[in-house]
């Protein structure tokens, strides 16, 4: 079993079990299903709940809110068996819950929780009926969950819920910032110019202006490579207001463009601290940000509008022909990952003094060394 880290969790659960109540985004179950029917239907409703966070099925609870151990439970399910299970389920358009199911421990109790992760591709329903004697849940159908109570298999979500979710869906919900980060990845819906401009051709509100700019800092990789980028400034617009100014490099030559990394701080000289010699920063994009979503969206472009095999892999390298410039750029899920490979960097530095003493180029040095460090190379 997955146990849950830093007690987050733990300390969520334990106040929903305090409130003596459930709510449309957890619900309290004594034991696990018996049945995956039921199981099912539990997650679908949770899965379409009207809520901006994350989704908890908790077991281990019973209907007065006593804490009920999970050890004995027979049949109990993992999380592989849970994803499985919704695997051969014929999901609309194959979109499943994302779940994860993690255990914790109250006063020496063992709980399991179903984590459903909010994302914006609701609503979730079926494109076959899924039956269990004489229940039936139907295709087609929106199940979700309201206050403290599931749609009956027998009914419909309200269908203002059911406007919200397609709305979610469809970025509708946003502001105009937010929805430019999805809009940006909607790649085969976006026309080019072939000069400097470009709009979405779904709602042509939102567009992109591409102006030369002046280079931007010193950094090894803007140096050391066998040419110089140019500089430019993706300023994304809604309404022709702008919203965004982004800046892209690009190495003619190699057919490479990216927006200018993040750059983190890791250890510089008489910082008071590592005593290092050089400094040692770190490059990197974070999923979620604007800068990750043109970096999808310049990639998918310089093909023809679509993921290629290296789409983003990194290390970052032409995707067009057999690359000479290879940029260790680091992509993180969050920023909660970054700040953890942040601190993982600086608690080995001494190691990496150690490596890169009486050598030159030591700023690329460093950059490989991480790239290596944080994905296990």
């Amino acid at each position: 079993m997955l146990y849950a880290k830093e007690g987050f969790v733990e300390n969520l659960i334990q106040q929903l079990i305090e409130s003596r109540k459930e709510g449309h985004w957890w619900d309290f179950k004594r034991e696990h299903h018996k049945s995956s029917f039921d199981l099912l239907h539990d997650i679908l409703c949770l899965s379409n709940a009207i809520h901006s966070g994350d989704r908890y099925l908790i077991i281990g609870v019973s209907e007065d809110f006593d804490l009920v151990d999970v050890r004995g439970n027979s049949p109990r399910r993992n999380q592989s068996d849970i994803l499985d299970m919704l695997k051969k389920k014929n999901f609309a358009e194959d979109i499943v819950p994302c779940i994860s199911l993690v255990t914790i421990s109250i006063d020496g109790s063992d709980l399991d929780i179903i984590v459903i992760k909010n994302e914006r591709v609701k609503p979730y329903y079926l494109i076959n009926d899924e039956r269990e004697a004489k229940k039936i849940l139907k295709s087609g159908v929106i199940y979700s969950r309201v206050g403290d109570t599931n749609t009956p298999i027998n009914a419909c979500a309200n269908p203002k819920d059911v406007v919200i979710m397609w709305r979610e869906r469809f970025g509708l919900t946003q502001a105009a910032e937010e929805r430019f980060k999805s809009v940006l990845m909607e790649y085969e819906n976006w026309r080019y110019d072939g000069i400097s401009k470009a709009y979405y051709s779904l709602d042509p509100d939102y567009s992109i202006e591409i102006e030369q700019s002046e280079k931007q800092g010193q950094y090894w990789w803007q140096l050391d490579c066998f040419e110089e980028p140019i500089a430019f400034d993706y300023v994304l617009k809604y309404k022709n207001k702008d919203l965004y100014k982004i800046p892209v490099l690009m190495f003619d030559s190699e057919n490479l463009s990216f927006p200018f990394p993040n750059i983190e701080f890791v250890a510089y000289p008489n910082d008071g601290i590592t005593s290092v010699e050089c400094y040692c920063d770190l490059f990197c994009y974070v999923k979620g940000s604007i800068k990750f979503s043109l970096l999808c969206h310049i990639r998918a472009m310089e093909v023809g509008g679509k993921e290629s095999k290296e789409f983003i892999n990194t290390p970052i390298r032409t995707q067009i022909k057999p690359p000479i410039i290879s940029l260790p750029f680091i992509i993180f899920e969050d920023d909660e990952s970054k700040n953890t490979a942040i601190e993982k960097l600086r608690n080995k530095i001494d190691e990496f003094k150690e490596l890169s003493s009486g050598k030159d180029k030591c700023e690329r040095l460093f950059s490989e060394w991480a790239f290596n460090l944080i994905n296990g190379e």
